[in-house]
């Protein structure tokens, strides 16, 4: 299988520190199975070689200033580099790289771009801000260190929220695990071995502010002169080195307060520290506070940019204002005389940087984000070169909406028929990053325009709370609506979960339990995906009874693949599995070498949705259409998922969601089976409201796809989804079918 290239471009490749170490960490623990990546810089340093000696390819244009004759001809050199390596991905660092490498890439069609986004823009002047809001709409994705990070970049640069996505940065978490002679180690720095140490990590700038460290190492030397304390960072002797030695005298420290330069080891540095301190003005996110966290220490850090995503207040360390010598002070002494405090804020600390901070965790994260761009960007590519007679369809009905929305007849509807007509809820199933999606899979960015359009029309309430009032028949408030996703993909997670917080929408997440337990996709998207890349042009189907089905164009393939799923759909257990084997190997696709790494939710995610006030309910263990199953395999899809949802997160799950969910997917035998394991209630996939006329376990709901909701070309049609939404064109076919009774 071909790997995929990558080609970083970054402003400078000087020392191991901020932007360069990201990007050393990840170049330099890529799976080299699946891809192959670049360094291209524009002004190189020490760092060069060193990735260079770790088997990096790695290109120095040594260009100062990117306007002028020499970087035109650089730039010349980079164009040709994108053509001829055929890179897939261009990822830039700084300023410089984003401005150059979006146009580049652009020119030279690379499929992704993205730019990477590490601190708050305390550099940026007036005309870098005024550039990125137009580069921005060039790139595929924003990716930024934190979440603080990425709310500055939006509304800065007027960037759209669904083109941003944080990855947090990650720690070697084993490499501060293991054993250090500190006393050694204090020995070798000329500290005695009984003196605690406070110290701090950080590159010798101002954006750090190592003057309100020394200021607040004066203060609690008054009282406590045996404490010592160190800064370690890397310095260019410059002015502001200069102003800190000399403040250090001023002081009358210098005998208990040292800059002692940057350290290779950064955990023997922080093995000797009892107390880490991080004075930064503005942090995007410290890869050292994490580091300090994963060497089991107490943090105190100043209450800005990323740094409250990392440090946990009271819990793993102590948060202060920027700039206040005072506070930190007062921190350093709380935990200096409270031993046992600040060993446990530590344990904390290096429990909390395993679980969320982790190299692994970001390295998967990052190829994660890869992979769903380039599949996402070559889905994109196949559904516009697929137009055909649905496209026709989709222009007449955004047209006949256009009419009723703009005449005012959907307003009208909704205001007076709708209003009081019970409970709306919505069923989602998956929200795919930026472009053209089919089917039931939404774009990010026309998913966050319906909610916006829901939170503005409708009064959003939990599944939880909707049950409650059709069970005990309680008044339900006018345009009540429900926000509801089936299956459990990850892609919600990373996509929808972070609108639904910004627009404060509760939301229910029903889980495939086996796919969840097992990481693997469900068996539809196997088949999906097996026909969107066999190269074959003709698929034998007489082990489904179909007979041969040419499958020579895109639209074949998508047909031929619906046609197999209704079959596959009506089959279960050990049948359907071999039968989608013999699929699959029919097809000639190795599934392993396209599925995504991680198709479906972890638990761990789940329980940090479940932070939030998302709620979950079980959608059986195979997604199984219930009526095909045996009483004994029926139990155990309703009982099992049940069992292992509370065992994993803690909650007892009352309400399920029937796989397939029409009227011919359940019955009484598995409304009685779900009582008798204590759920509440259960949703189908049929179109309507639930009033209290309507049975509890058979609740209705509006599938969202994309012909509900956008253009022909795939973009949110406000005037379609609202029209939607109102329930006219439902009604209009309640009307007819009753005509044709």
């Amino acid at each position: 299988m071909k790997r995929t290239t990558v080609l970083y471009m970054v402003d400078v490749l000087i020392e191991l520190a901020g932007s360069e170490r990201n990007l050393y960490e990840i170049v330099t623990r890529l799976n080299r199975e699946y891809y192959r990546p670049i360094v291209v810089c524009l002004r190189g340093g020490r760092l060069v070689s060193v990735l260079r000696n770790r088997g990096i390819e790695v290109v120095d244009l040594k260009i100062r200033k990117i306007y002028g004759l020499q970087s035109i001809r650089k730039a010349l050199m980079v164009y040709k580099m994108l053509k001829i390596e055929k890179v897939d991905i261009l990822v830039t660092y700084h300023e410089g790289s984003d401005m150059l490498g979006c146009i580049l890439g652009k020119l030279a069609r690379v499929p992704v771009l993205i730019s990477s986004r590490r601190d708050m823009g305390h550099g940026l002047k007036k005309r870098h801000t005024y550039i990125y809001r137009m580069i921005n709409r060039m790139y595929d994705r924003i990716l930024t260190v934190s979440d603080a990070v990425r709310d500055v970049v939006m509304q800065r640069e007027h960037t759209p929220w669904h083109k941003m996505i944080t990855v947090h940065n990650g720690v070697d978490i084993e490499k501060y695990a293991k054993q250090i002679d500190v006393n050694k180690t204090k020995a070798s720095l000329g500290i005695e071995s009984k003196r605690p140490v406070v110290g701090m990590l950080a590159v010798v700038r101002p954006i750090k502010g190592y003057e309100y460290f020394i200021e607040a190492a004066s203060m609690v030397l008054k009282n406590y002169p045996e404490v010592y304390f160190i800064g370690v960072g890397w310095h260019d002797n410059g002015e502001y080195y200069k102003q800190l030695i000399e403040q250090i005298k001023r002081l009358g420290v210098e005998d208990s307060v040292k800059l002692i330069g940057g350290r290779t080891e950064a955990a023997e540095m922080l093995a000797v520290m009892d107390i880490c301190v991080f004075s930064s003005k503005n942090e995007g996110f410290s890869n050292a506070v994490v580091e300090a966290m994963a060497a089991g220490k107490p943090v105190i850090a100043t209450n800005r940019g990323g740094t409250p995503e990392a440090v946990s207040h009271g819990k793993t360390g102590i948060l202060v204002p920027t700039e206040d010598s005072k506070s930190l002070a007062n921190a350093i002494v709380s935990l200096l005389k409270d031993k046992s405090k600040a060993n446990e804020m530590g344990e904390s600390g290096r429990q909390r940087a395993r679980q969320l901070f982790s190299m692994s965790k970001m390295m998967r994260e990052i190829e994660d984000l890869y992979e769903r761009s380039l599949r996402e960007k070559e889905n994109e590519i196949r559904h516009i070169r697929s137009i055909n007679m649905r496209a026709i369809v989709r222009v007449l009905k955004g047209f006949v909406s256009s009419i009723v929305y703009y005449a005012g007849v959907a307003r009208l509807y909704r205001i007076f028929i709708e209003n009081n007509n019970g409970v709306k809820i919505l069923a989602y199933h998956r929200i795919g990053m930026d472009g053209i999606i089919n089917g039931m899979n939404i774009a990010v960015s026309n998913y966050e325009k319906q909610m916006r359009y829901v939170r503005r029309y409708y009064n959003v309430i939990d599944l939880y709370e909707a049950v409650d009032m059709l069970e005990r028949r309680l008044t339900i408030p006018n345009n009540s609506l429900v926000v509801t996703f089936d299956d459990g993909y990850r892609a919600n997670y990373l996509y929808a979960f972070p609108i639904l917080k910004r627009y404060g929408i509760s939301a229910t997440i029903f889980l495939t339990v086996g796919a969840i337990e097992r990481n693997e996709m469900l068996w539809f998207d196997i088949v999906t995906e097996a026909f969107k890349y066999t190269k074959k042009h003709e698929f034998n189907g007489e082990v489904l009874g179909i007979g041969k089905k040419k499958i020579n164009t895109y639209n074949r393939r998508l047909s031929v693949a619906d046609t197999v799923m209704e079959i596959m759909k009506n089959i279960a257990g050990d049948k359907r599995k071999k039968m989608l084997e013999s699929v699959v190997k029919e097809l000639g696709v190795d599934i392993a070498g396209i599925a995504p790494k991680r198709p479906m939710l972890s638990w761990e995610e789940i329980n940090h949705m479940k932070e939030y006030g998302i709620t979950f309910g079980s959608h059986g263990m195979s997604h199984t259409i219930l009526t095909k199953l045996t009483t004994e395999e029926l139990e155990y899809e309703i009982s099992e998922s049940k069992r292992i949802i509370r065992e994993k997160t803690g909650i007892d799950v009352v309400l399920f969601a029937y796989p397939n969910g029409l009227y011919t997917d359940f019955n009484g035998e598995i409304g009685h089976m779900l009582k008798k394991y204590d759920y509440r209630a259960a949703v189908t996939l049929i179109k309507g409201n639930n009033t209290f006329s309507e049975s509890i376990f058979s609740l209705k709901r509006y599938c969202i796809t994309a012909g509900m909701e956008s253009s022909v070309l795939g973009r949110f049609s406000k005037t379609i989804f609202a029209v939607e939404m109102s329930g006219i064109y439902q009604h209009i076919k309640g009307m007819v079918k009753k005509e044709q009774c």
